[in-house]
């Protein structure tokens, strides 16, 4: 009888069902879309639902801080190593990247920093609204 080590004589394996499990795996490519783990984005609708976080304008100042000082940061060695981390370097011709519709390379660092903070502003304006509204102060 032929058996590798490990196998019982007479049985046969057989492959296992895969476990299929729809909700699970339609609620993580939800939180997966934007390509952060499901506990970063766990994390952070636990602050908001459970801590009581609410985002305010200085917390968009910090974002916006924080956001220059990377560009700051990797802009710098995009320019020595020829790179487009962060698509704040200049593009090669060879690898053209989405924002070179913003156009050429130094001048589209500011159309990058306007979306950028336009975007963040975008999602702060819902808590705004909010604890402006009358209800919200009861």
């Amino acid at each position: 009888m032929d058996c590798t080590p490990g196998c019982i004589p007479g049985t046969t394996p057989s492959p296992s069902p895969e476990p299929t499990t729809p909700a699970v795996g339609a609620y993580e490519s939800l939180l997966t879309a934007s390509g952060l783990p499901p506990y970063v984005v766990g994390g952070a609708i636990y602050d908001v639902a459970a801590r009581g976080y609410r985002p305010t304008t200085g917390h968009y100042a910090i974002a916006c801080a924080i956001a220059t000082f990377y560009v700051l940061l990797v802009l710098p060695i995009d320019l020595v190593f020829g790179w487009n981390y962060g698509f704040v370097g200049p593009s090669r011709p060879d690898h053209p990247s989405i924002v070179d519709i913003l156009g050429p390379w130094p001048q589209r660092l500011a159309a990058i920093a306007a979306i950028a903070a336009a975007a963040m502003a975008l999602l702060l304006a819902p808590w705004l609204i909010v604890r402006r509204s009358p209800s919200a102060r009861r």
